[in-house]
């Protein structure tokens, strides 16, 4: 069984559960907007997308300031951000063995800040990729790469875990490893060369 010496993450499906706080206030804006009522399930494709990205595909006009709406009604939400079981005593694990750990996301820096900052697991992290540190995002190479970049590791010994087609694809444009994070995973059918079904197998690759 191979073994990492460096793992990088996605945020959102993989280390915090954000599906229904981003889902719920993007149905609601559309129906403000465009009059259409859109189904959930219909929506989930936005998972692991920029936002302003989903905007464009779903045809809005005036994409900032829908965008900045969006962000007030997540922002309001009822239910906030929630770490996926065990992941914080994982990342805290791989830490202490002197696996370095990294993220890129296409969250931006506000979001991250709300949502990602009062976890504490950016004290566990050596880089961090957002929407804003690059000029194209996932599923382009350019934010694994940045990352690799900015830790001076190879692609051989890095893992790249996420929970989307995008994540995959961008990890694939790397010959980067990719695992698959079931947790949080829509399509759970992505020809990953890893699928974990929980947080803790993951030490089973370190």
């Amino acid at each position: 069984m191979k073994k990492y010496k460096n793992i990088i993450f996605d945020i959102d499906g993989t280390i915090l559960n954000t599906a229904n706080m981003n889902i719920y206030p993007l149905i609601k804006l559309i129906k403000e907007e465009k009059e259409i009522d859109m189904t959930y399930e219909s929506l989930l494709f936005a998972l692991g997308l920029p936002g302003k990205k989903t905007l464009e595909i779903l045809g809005f006009n005036n994409i900032d300031k829908s965008y900045e709406k969006w962000v007030q009604y997540v922002n309001e939400y009822e239910k906030k951000a929630t770490l996926y079981d065990g992941i914080k005593d994982i990342i805290k694990h791989m830490h202490s063995k002197n696996i370095i750990c990294g993220i890129v996301s296409s969250k931006n820096k506000s979001q991250y800040e709300i949502d990602f900052m009062p976890t504490g697991l950016h004290e566990y992290m050596s880089a961090i990729v957002l929407e804003e540190d690059t000029k194209y995002h996932k599923p382009h190479p350019e934010p694994l790469k940045k990352v690799m970049e900015m830790l001076n590791i190879n692609p051989y010994d890095t893992l790249y875990v996420g929970d989307s087609i995008s994540d995959y694809n961008c990890s694939n444009n790397c010959e980067v490893d990719f695992a698959l994070a079931l947790w949080g995973a829509v399509d759970k059918n992505i020809n990953a060369t890893i699928s974990l079904n929980e947080p803790s197998d993951i030490l089973n690759f370190i």
